[in-house]
């Protein structure tokens, strides 16, 4: 049961290896993601999640591509992140969530239909869908499409 268990916590590559993040780094890279929220108008200038629009006491500079599957480059480029509240942060990791290019939420089949009815008329503003962040969610899509064909 517990390995059951970590994986719908953890996600399925249980046996990839640990990879630590550079504290700098990452530290930059969260930095970046923080001034793009607060440097466009659609978020009235302020730390907000990218999804929700709210400005929540904690963000999670989430990565697109996970961090364990990224090389150096991949993992500290602001455009594999978004500025996420813990919720959807938690959904879009476990691959619950991802986004069209056009910055509709894609649902997986595993999600209650609840939850999808709550969430479905939210999206993602085109600003800050670039052509590098649509290259990463087209390889976050495809990680949800694996999952849910084994569901």
């Amino acid at each position: 049961y517990f390995t059951e268990d970590a994986k719908r916590i953890f996600g399925e590559d249980l046996e990839l290896e640990s990879k630590k993040r550079d504290p700098y780094l990452h530290l930059l890279y969260k930095n970046q993601l923080f001034e793009e929220s607060e440097s466009l108008e659609i978020f009235n200038h302020k730390r907000v999640c990218f999804l929700e629009k709210l400005e929540y006491p904690v963000l999670i500079a989430s990565h697109i591509k996970p961090f364990i599957l990224s090389n150096e480059i991949e993992a500290y480029d602001p455009n594999n992140g978004l500025l996420l509240s813990r919720t959807i942060d938690s959904l879009f990791d476990l691959k619950y969530i991802s986004f069209t290019d056009e910055g509709q939420i894609i649902f997986s089949k595993r999600l209650s239909n609840d939850v999808v009815e709550f969430w479905k008329n939210y999206q993602l503003d085109e600003t800050i869908l670039n052509d590098q962040r649509r290259n990463y969610l087209a390889y976050h899509r495809q990680l949800l499409a694996k999952i849910d064909a084994v569901a």
